[in-house]
């Protein structure tokens, strides 16, 4: 499906997009076009997306509640860049955590 939600990075060079497939939210990179993560949401209704000022941070406001999701790409070893976005915080108390190798 298209995306009914977007929020810009603060810097420009990514998106968030959500509303694709349901109850999911993604960023991706806009100079190479790459999905970086997928989010798997707790709720349906997504109502707002928005990056903090210094965009470390994605909100996702679902009906479920407000999800915060920290992003940070590191570089573990010569040739091999992962995406780390931890701190997901669901609202029931528990927290996520999601690793995705590009």
């Amino acid at each position: 499906g298209s995306p009914t939600l977007l929020a810009l990075a603060p810097d420009g060079r990514r998106v968030a997009l959500a509303g694709l497939t349901g109850k999911t939210a993604g960023i991706w990179d806009l100079t190479t076009g790459r999905r970086l993560i997928e989010y798997p949401l707790s709720g349906d209704d997504i109502s707002a997306l928005a990056y903090s000022p210094k965009g470390e941070r994605l909100a996702v406001a679902t009906a479920a509640g407000i999800e915060l999701w920290s992003t940070l790409v590191l570089d573990l070893q010569a040739g091999q860049t992962i995406s780390i976005f931890v701190d997901g915080f669901n609202g029931s108390g528990s927290f996520q955590l999601a690793i995705n190798q590009l």
